[in-house]
């Protein structure tokens, strides 16, 4: 369901514009509760191997949304960064940062810009 309202999401981001086909569909996620997560990122690999050529070429497709897809794992602890990378199932679509992603995160918050 988290992957279908994520997909609802980049589909009316693209067609207001907000999106451009060539930028990156972020979702970010404290690592500590990457097991629903798995489930996210299998869903959207699945539903974009299921979809017949015709389809998967459309602009709003599923494979589309794939390709735009980048998940972000915020993770501090270096032992579990490892893990992370080690991770057979979250590596075709993960991108590892460190505490810099979590503050640069922070930055761009509504109470950090009214703040500046």
């Amino acid at each position: 369901m988290i992957a279908e309202q994520a997909r609802h999401m980049w589909t009316g981001m693209r067609r207001s514009g907000s999106l451009g086909a060539d930028e990156a569909f972020e979702i970010i996620e404290l690592a500590r509760a990457r097991v629903r997560w798995q489930r996210l990122l299998q869903h959207v690999r699945q539903r974009a191997a299921s979809e017949n050529p015709s389809d998967a070429a459309q602009p709003l497709s599923w494979t589309a949304f794939q390709k735009q897809l980048r998940y972000v794992m915020a993770e501090i602890n270096p032992v579990a960064c490892e893990q992370l990378r080690e991770d057979p199932v979250l590596s075709p679509l993960l991108e590892m940062k460190k505490r810099e992603l979590l503050s640069a995160t922070c930055l761009n918050s509504p109470r950090a810009r009214s703040e500046s």
